[in-house]
């Protein structure tokens, strides 16, 4: 009976220690745009093994403190050689547990002071994460449901307990747990069906500006894609539209209307957008040519164009197939 609360414990702790291990990285890196994996993996592994070595030495469970990272934050000592003083001091004061008495003798004013200060600190990180990405409507539903359950579960904590099934009891022992619960549960169902690559089809001479940010920002939101990273794109995707139009490199079909095909990728790293056409290649260049060349030349004016375009996007890359041509455009994230 004891193995599922132990579970649903250790992933909560696990979850609380990835939260405080983001918020750690933002404060102290001012150009932060993603979490590194890498090292919330260790610190995550780290913090379950001093977990696992507690529980055989009948110890209470541990996890990040989140107001020691607000402390940091607010102070901007975030030197190491300050953990490593710190956690002598903690290991000496093991020792010691009448040292604790001087904690708990502090005023309540004093330590409500603290709490208030401190967590907004770790809020207003978790806010300015949130604001960085692009949200869809099934996003903020998952955010917004899961901080309303944990934001009101105080206030109605006995019914809750009252009326709750024994089986999720374990679930509502705080306001944090329930919420993170709920956030969790309802990202993950709400990302079925939620594909990494979109595809639609654009009449090239009679779509709108309007019409292709509309479908990149529904991308980007459906994704949780950073602002600039799209807005990067809907400019570098239109001004592509703009050169395979003005420069006749759009080979109408019998009967049909110039049509291009848009697809659109997304990984943690980049956003690509794929442009399939029929039609003549666009050539590109990494260098622009002479100002005399574009005054007798119109092939100059053309590279110009795959020049200006290699300069809006990170990495350019172009593809011919029979008639089919491709182009596309990556942007890194």
């Amino acid at each position: 009976h004891a193995l599922l609360p132990a579970i649903i414990t250790g992933l909560f702790l696990a979850l609380h220690s990835f939260g405080a291990l983001v918020a750690a990285q933002r404060f102290n890196d001012a150009d932060w745009k993603r979490p590194d994996l890498q090292l919330v993996k260790q610190g995550i592994l780290a913090e379950g093994l001093t977990n696992i070595i507690n529980s055989f030495l009948n110890g209470l469970p541990l996890t990040s403190s989140g107001g020691a990272v607000s402390l940091a934050a607010s102070t901007g000592c975030t030197s190491r050689y300050l953990a490593f003083g710190l956690s002598g001091i903690m290991a000496a004061m093991a020792f010691m547990p009448k040292a604790i008495v001087f904690w708990q003798i502090l005023p309540l004013p004093v330590m409500g002071a603290a709490l208030i200060f401190l967590a907004s600190f770790t809020a207003l990180s978790g806010l300015q994460v949130i604001a960085s990405r692009l949200l869809d409507n099934r996003k903020i539903l998952g955010l917004g449901i899961g901080l309303i359950l944990g934001v009101s579960y105080e206030p109605v904590q006995r019914s809750f307990q009252d009326n709750s099934p024994e089986a999720i009891k374990t679930l509502l022992f705080s306001g944090v747990s329930l919420g993170v619960f709920a956030a969790v549960i309802l990202s993950a169902l709400f990302q079925i069906r939620n594909h990494t690559r979109e595809r639609r089809r654009f009449d090239a001479l009679h779509s709108s500006l309007d019409e292709v940010i509309r479908f990149l920002e529904l991308q980007g939101k459906s994704w949780g894609a950073r602002h600039e990273v799209v807005h990067r794109a809907e400019y570098a995707t239109w001004q592509a539209f703009e050169i395979l139009t003005e420069h006749g490199l759009l080979h109408k079909p019998e009967g049909n209307s110039d049509k291009i095909e848009l697809e659109t990728i997304f990984n943690e790293y980049t956003f690509t957008v794929i442009l399939s056409y029929t039609g003549t290649i666009l050539p590109l260049a990494t260098h622009p040519p002479s100002h005399e060349a574009m005054l007798i030349d119109d092939a100059a004016v053309l590279q110009m164009a795959g020049y200006m375009l290699h300069r809006l996007a990170d990495q350019v890359r172009t593809r011919r197939d029979g008639e089919r041509c491709e182009l596309r455009l990556i942007f890194n994230d």
